[in-house]
This record gives structure tokens, sequence and C-alpha cells, in this order.
């Protein structure tokens, strides 16, 4: 199974990498909301964590496109500061819905 780590805090990539050491995965990384889509296109993964925060991207316009584009992709959500990070709420909450299976990506 392969595994992409969305995540521009590396200290989050260490801790997801250290929980799953022992698992049989193949783990990449991204830190950059500009590479998710060529660092998709580069790991074929099976599994995308992605952090809902993300400086610079839209995380349910980006979810949107990598299900359209990797259909057997399975997305998880890493919140990081959700709720209480700065910007809009409810735009916050649609996406956690949609990485939760409450809406349609």
């Amino acid at each position: 199974m392969t595994l992409l780590i969305v995540e521009e805090s590396l200290a989050m990539c260490r801790l997801v990498r250290a929980l799953i050491e022992e698992l049989p995965v193949t783990v990449s990384e991204c830190h950059d909301a500009a590479r998710i889509l060529a660092a998709c296109a580069e790991t074929q993964p099976d599994w995308v964590l992605m952090d809902l925060t993300l400086a610079g991207g839209d995380a349910l316009a980006v979810a949107r496109q990598l299900s359209a584009l990797y259909p057997g992709t399975n997305f998880a959500a890493q919140p990081g500061g959700w709720p209480t990070a700065a910007g809009d709420r409810s735009h916050k909450r649609q996406t956690f819905a949609a990485f939760l299976g409450f809406a349609t990506v």
C-alpha cells in the first residue's frame, strides 16, 4: 500500500511516519499545495492524507481534482488547526465533511 502525506509541517509528517512505521506502507510526502497533483502522478498513492489547512490550497477543490483523476484513491483528512484556524469556518466544515464521506467531493 502507498500513502501520500500532504502536510506542510515536517513534524506532523514525522509523527504520521512514526505511527505507521511497522505497517507495510510506502510513504511519500508533499509539503506544497502547488505540488499535490504532481505528487499524486508520481506516486500513484492508494491513500492521500491531506492537511485541510494546507497553506496556498483549497483542500475541497484539490480533492475534487484528485477524485476525478484517480478514482481508486482513498482520502483521509488531517484537520490541523480546524476549526480554530483563521478563515471561513463553513468552508472548513464542508471540506471536513467531504473527507469524512458526509458530502460528495
